[in-house]
C-alpha cells in the first residue's frame, strides 16, 4: 500500500496578502497602544495627589511611566 502526504503550502497570493495585512496592521497596533496609554495617563492625572501616593507614583512620572510600558508591550 502507498501513501502520499499532501504537503499544504500557501501560494504566492495568499503570501503577498497576508505580509500586506501584517504591514497594515503594524501601524494600526501601535495607534491603538498609544491611545490605550493616552487614556491610562489621563486616567491617572484625574487621581489626587494623596490617591497617587498610595500607589507610589508621582504627578511627574505618570506619562513616563504609562509610555515606557506602552512601549514594551
Amino acid at each position: 500500500m502507498a501513501s502520499f502526504a499532501f504537503v499544504s503550502r500557501p501560494n504566492a497570493v495568499e503570501s503577498f496578502g497576508g505580509r500586506i495585512l501584517r504591514f497594515a496592521a503594524s501601524p494600526i497596533n501601535l495607534l491603538y497602544a498609544w491611545y490605550k496609554a493616552r487614556v491610562e495617563a489621563d486616567t491617572l492625572s484625574r487621581f489626587s495627589d494623596r490617591r497617587l501616593d498610595d500607589i507610589g507614583v508621582t504627578r511627574g512620572e505618570i506619562d513616563r511611566l504609562v509610555f515606557n510600558r506602552a512601549r514594551t508591550k
